[in-house]
């Protein structure tokens, strides 16, 4: 993501274009990471995945 939005290629460059500073979309980018993995750990006790689980 953060290539992207730097060298100027991916959806996250489109960003770019409409206005959206470089450093913005950088740092939405990480929350949104961040997001979605608390999201989907949070998620795994639905699916039957226990931390105690050996992997």
């Amino acid at each position: 993501m953060t290539t992207g939005v730097l060298n100027g290629y991916g959806d996250w460059s489109q960003l770019s274009e409409v206005g959206v500073p470089p450093g913005l979309a950088i740092l939405l980018a990480g929350f949104l990471l961040a997001a979605g993995c608390i999201w989907m750990l949070r998620l795994l006790p639905l699916a039957g995945i226990s931390p105690r689980d050996p992997f």
